[in-house]
């Protein structure tokens, strides 16, 4: 898309956003940059269909896309998921991000520790939400900023 550095989500931040049909600021958040799941992260959500969950379909709908990650991208992989604490989707992530210098949304306070003692850009839930308040605010109010 742009410049920008692609923005890879994992399942618990980008399910939290479609479950409240609030996929379009995310999108508006990051404006220009692409925004993709891995895809453990994509059959993760797909599977919560099976429970009778229609939010995989906001996801589906959305310009969030799938991606892959491409042979040169797992090496990191499996150092990753020696840490029981890391899953799958999530080591995918922060493989995708490391070798794309993108930026990992995760609300995982684990998988945020790899990705400081690793370098990669993190934001978790909080920092997003900060974010998008702070763009409301200027929105709304951009005298009192």
């Amino acid at each position: 898309m742009g410049s920008n550095p692609p923005i890879i989500f994992d399942c618990d931040l980008l399910s939290s956003f479609a479950k409240i049909n609030r996929i379009p600021l995310l999108e508006s958040l990051f404006r220009g940059s692409d925004l993709v799941m891995s895809d453990a992260v994509f059959v993760e959500i797909e599977s919560v269909r099976q429970h009778g969950y229609n939010f995989p379909e906001k996801i589906k709908a959305s310009r969030i896309k799938l991606t892959h990650l491409k042979d040169s991208e797992a090496d990191n992989l499996e150092s990753f998921i020696k840490d029981p604490s890391i899953h799958y989707g999530e080591a995918e992530c922060l493989c995708i991000a490391k070798n794309r210098k993108g930026i990992l949304l995760t609300n995982d306070s684990v998988v945020r520790k790899v990705c400081e003692k690793e370098g990669i850009l993190v934001l978790d839930l909080k920092d997003v939400l900060k974010q998008i308040c702070s763009i409301s605010l200027r929105k709304f109010c951009p005298s009192s900023i």
